[in-house]
C-alpha cells in the first residue's frame, strides 16, 4: 500500500466513504440516439455492387461521431449507408476495406 493510499483510507474510513459509490449527477434530459449503421460483414467486405449513389443527406458511417457529425449526400448503394466521398475525404474506399 502507498502512502497515498494509506493518508485517503485513514481520511475516508472514519467517515465511511467508499470509492466504489457512483457519483451523483444531473440526467441529461436530451435522449442521445445510439442507433449506429450495423451492416452484415459479409454485405460490407464483399467486392461487388458497392457503387456511389447520389441521395439524400446522412451522416457518414464511417467518420461521423456525437462530438464531430459529417454529413454526406453519398450514399453506398449495396449497403445503403452515407459515405464521404470528395476531393478531400473519400470514407467510401476504407469502409469496405478490412
Amino acid at each position: 500500500m502507498t502512502l497515498k493510499d494509506f493518508k485517503l483510507a485513514v481520511c475516508l474510513g472514519p467517515i465511511g466513504a467508499d470509492e466504489n459509490i457512483p457519483k451523483k449527477g444531473r440526467i441529461s434530459s436530451v435522449q442521445q440516439n445510439t442507433f449506429k449503421a450495423n451492416v452484415p460483414q459479409e454485405i460490407r467486405y464483399d467486392s461487388c455492387a458497392h457503387m456511389p449513389i447520389h441521395g439524400s443527406s446522412r451522416r457518414c458511417a464511417y467518420c461521423s461521431s456525437t462530438s464531430s457529425p459529417h454529413r454526406t449526400k453519398w450514399i453506398c448503394s449495396r449497403c445503403n449507408v452515407g459515405l464521404c466521398l470528395n476531393a478531400n475525404k473519400n470514407c467510401f474506399l476504407p469502409y469496405h476495406k478490412r
